[in-house]
């Protein structure tokens, strides 16, 4: 591997655990395009999140009301009166019931994953995810999670960190309850994109240990369904340093 792409995939994996670190809140940026009727579609359930929660003593729903607001002064000046969502789809995001786990044609599961986790797989805009249960600041039984290449005696001081930043704020590692639910096509596709050394760490397990679960999955698509997409005849379009099934096996 040339030493350019080695430093590379060095510096990009330790951004991605240095993330865990970082806030929930943290300010990005990002490009989405959609039409006019779809942003008023968001704009009006936008709105009616900001009414429900602005003065809400759940604290990360009541910071998440400062964004919602942001963003509808921004948009203010594409709000088409009477363009309103009749569908009754809302947002996304909090369930406040856990899903049965079910694994058929359908499939439904809950588990615990972190903050960053969810935001990789909110990418796969065909199967459902929410949070369920609370999330709060400072939790009793706090619970992060911890990248596999944390050495053993320096885990202790990652947790403590961790708890530091969950007094006053929600750190990307913190877990919380997610459940999922899709079809089992979405899940092929996702299982093709999230079972491979590309992928992010955390949503690899995850998306493995629920490939593992999921029988009826194993069963159509087979005992390699179970391993990376390159060792089931997909190409890949990017240089690859694990060599096939060792994309399953890393710790980064």
């Amino acid at each position: 591997m040339p030493s350019e792409l080695r430093d590379l995939a060095i510096k990009k994996l330790a951004q991605e655990n240095a993330r865990y670190m970082t806030s929930v809140f943290t300010p990005t940026k990002m490009i989405h395009t959609l039409n006019l009727r779809q942003l008023n579609f968001l704009i009006g359930e936008f709105e009616k999140f900001y009414e429900q929660f602005r003065d809400s003593n759940d604290v990360l729903k009541g910071r998440l009301t400062e964004s919602v607001g942001n963003f509808l002064e921004q948009t203010e000046r594409f709000k088409v009166e009477g363009l309103k969502n009749q569908t009754d789809r809302h947002l996304s995001l909090f369930n406040p019931r856990e899903v049965d786990e079910h694994f058929g044609d359908v499939y439904s599961t809950n588990y615990p994953m972190s903050f960053a986790g969810l935001a990789q797989a909110h990418r796969h805009r065909t199967i459902n995810y929410h949070i369920s249960g609370d999330v709060t600041l400072n939790p009793p039984h706090p619970d992060y999670f911890i990248p596999a290449i944390i050495p053993k005696d320096l885990i202790e001081q990652w947790i403590v960190d961790l708890m530091k930043i969950s007094d006053e704020d929600f750190p990307q590692a913190q877990l919380v309850q997610v459940n999922e639910r899709g079809l089992i096509e979405d899940f092929r596709s996702k299982s093709l994109l999230r079972m491979c050394g590309h992928a992010q760490y955390e949503i690899m397990k995850n998306t493995l240990e629920t490939a593992k679960k999921y029988k009826q999955f194993q069963n159509e698509y087979g005992a390699k369904a179970l391993e990376p997409k390159c060792l089931q005849g997909f190409k890949c379009a990017s240089p690859c340093i694990w060599t096939g099934k060792k994309a399953l096996e890393r710790i980064v």
